[in-house]
């Protein structure tokens, strides 16, 4: 059995080297001194002991539900933790395409630090838009607010 732990993370680990994440969050807690780059993947992957933070962050963890459900603004954000509501403020969300290691696309969806207009549908259509040779598209990097609202509800 932990042999076959072992195998799937090995092959969890190399599919990520193709894809290792979908989007970026700067995010600054209200009790933190400095803002964290934080990076959401399909997959994710801890610094061992290197740090007390990963280097990806699984798309379904607490944090990750920030990246679908903030949409801009200058109001604090937060997202429930298994410590409690974590509240403070998002600076960049990023949207990335990487394939096969290669850099494809970049699109920031909200730049606290800039005043140009964010790019979320646009970055949506493209996604949606590729071509998938009729297989079941990648909808991690897709999701939407309310979609995420509805994937991290409590099962009745």
């Amino acid at each position: 059995m932990l042999e076959d732990s072992r195998e799937q993370r090995r092959k969890d680990l190399a599919k990520l080297r193709q894809e290792p994440y979908f989007g970026r969050l700067d995010f600054q807690g209200k009790d933190e001194d400095e803002r964290k780059a934080l990076y959401i993947g399909k997959i994710g992957v801890d610094r061992e002991q290197v740090s007390d933070r990963p280097l990806v962050i699984d798309w379904r963890a607490p944090v990750a539900s920030l990246f679908y459900s903030f949409t801009g603004g200058t109001e604090p954000a937060s997202y429930e933790a298994p410590e409690g509501l974590i509240e403070g403020l998002v600076y960049l969300k990023r949207n990335v395409v990487i394939r096969k290691q290669i850099l494809e696309r970049v699109a920031d969806t909200y730049n606290r630090d800039s005043d140009a207009p964010a790019v979320s549908d646009e970055f949506l259509v493209y996604r949606l838009g590729e071509n998938k040779d009729n297989r079941l598209r990648d909808i991690v990097s897709t999701i939407q607010e309310e979609q995420d609202k509805i994937i991290r509800a409590a099962k009745n």
